[in-house]
C-alpha cells in the first residue's frame, strides 16, 4: 500500500489535536518531525533527526524523504518514506 503526504515546513512542531492526516511536519530549527501513521490508526509518529537518528532529504518541491523505514507501535506497521510517499511494508 502506498500513501501520498505532503511536507509542511514549521518553525515548532504542532500539538497532536491539530495534525492533520497525509501531511509531515518538519522542523529544521528544532531537527524533529511529526505525522500520522500512513494506516489511519491514529498514532503520532515523533521522529527526531540527530546523529545517530533518521535522516531526511528535501526534493526541489520541498518534499520529504525519510530514514531509515519508520515503525508504529500502536499497529505494528512497518514503512518507508520517500519523496512524498509513505510505503507500507506489511
Amino acid at each position: 500500500m502506498v500513501v501520498e503526504f505532503k511536507t509542511e515546513l514549521v518553525n515548532t512542531l504542532p500539538k497532536r489535536n491539530i495534525m492533520r492526516e497525509n501531511i509531515v511536519y518538519l522542523s529544521e530549527k528544532t531537527m524533529q518531525s511529526t505525522h500520522l501513521c500512513p494506516t489511519g490508526c491514529g498514532e503520532e509518529i515523533y521522529t527526531p533527526l540527530i546523529r545517530g537518528g533518521h535522516r531526511y532529504i528535501l526534493n526541489e518541491k520541498s518534499v520529504v524523504t525519510l530514514s531509515p523505514s519508520l515503525f508504529c507501535d500502536k499497529c505494528q506497521t512497518n514503512y518507508s518514506m520517500k519523496n512524498g510517499y509513505a510505503i507500507i511494508e506489511n
